[in-house]
């Protein structure tokens, strides 16, 4: 449980909760278990487990997949559209061992949050788990393409061909845990994952790096970030520059090695401008060794004018 609560710091989008709340009391509806089945979104891995018969994800997830959410609170809806990126930064996900198939990943409870896909009409089948983490089928983003069962991979795969980003083959996954292995310097065809997460002193842009047989990457490089205010109007403008010695290696957590990049908070050296509302839009352009990533992510929780 907590290899559980450190990944949870990690997760690639800030999770919102308020949408969802949650009552201790309720009674589980059932738990997600984890199997040797895998999801895959144009090739790409995404974590997902299995219940009642059908592969589950997390809904949060899928920002990093080339997706956004149209949040309603005073609906408690929440609608699932395609983003206007077409990249996709996946999430690791791992090969479950003998010993891990069929045991709990989380219960799961009723949610009051009524979630859509792009202008569908009718919601989808949504569960909630004892943190407020939202999940759908996997299988409902045929919505926005198609989803195949491939009995030969014990695989779902997913395919949106919009324009989104698809790999040819799959990316190659490994069992979990395995033992850390990292080399320097990045090259064409490596995959980067980010995540921002905010506290009461500081956004924080996490960047992990690795390639396609697992083996994560340290390296040289900076990024240029900017946030934007709900009016679209930037109100923090700054290069962050990040070397080998800048990535750290955490056994149980979200990313394996990683570096944090900081923008300072609610100081008197502070670099965010105050909003209205507490909530921005990050945009990263990530220089690494040559190339170029481009990142976004809403955020909440900067500060407010007072």
């Amino acid at each position: 449980m907590k290899a559980k609560k450190l990944i949870s710091l990690f997760l690639c989008t800030v999770m919102v909760l308020a949408s969802c709340v949650f009552t201790y009391a309720a009674e589980p509806v059932g738990s997600l278990n984890i199997t040797k089945t895998v999801t895959y979104i144009n090739h790409y891995p995404i974590p997902s487990y299995e219940f009642n018969g059908n592969m589950y994800i997390c809904v949060d997830f899928l920002n990093c997949y080339g997706f956004e959410f149209i949040q309603n609170d005073y609906e408690k809806s929440k609608c699932i559209v395609r983003s206007s990126s077409n990249s996709i930064m996946p999430i690791p996900a791992y090969i479950s061992t003998d010993s891990q198939v069929d045991t709990e990943f989380e219960k799961l409870y009723t949610c009051e949050t009524k979630v859509y896909l792009g202008d569908h009409a009718k919601p989808v089948d949504c569960y909630k788990d004892t943190d407020g983490y939202l999940y759908i089928k996997a299988n409902e983003l045929g919505y926005f393409g198609k989803a195949d069962y491939v009995a030969d991979v014990d695989a779902l795969k997913i395919w949106i061909s919009d324009g989104l980003d698809m790999r040819e083959t799959m990316v190659p996954l490994r069992p979990n845990p395995f033992p850390i292995s990292y080399h320097k310097g990045m090259t064409n065809g490596d995959l980067m994952n980010c995540n921002a997460t905010v506290n009461n002193k500081n956004v924080s842009l996490a960047i992990g790096i690795y390639d396609n047989d697992g083996n994560y990457i340290i390296t040289n490089g900076y990024a240029e970030i900017t946030i934007l205010n709900s009016d679209g109007k930037s109100i923090c403008s700054v290069n962050k520059y990040f070397s080998e010695n800048d990535f750290s290696v955490t056994p149980y957590a979200y990313f394996y090695t990683a570096c944090h990049l900081s923008v300072l908070l609610n100081t008197n050296r502070s670099q965010v401008t105050p909003t209205s509302d507490g909530k921005g839009l990050l945009k990263a352009k990530i220089h690494v060794d040559g190339l170029l990533y481009s990142y976004e992510q809403y955020i909440e929780g900067l500060p407010t004018i007072q």
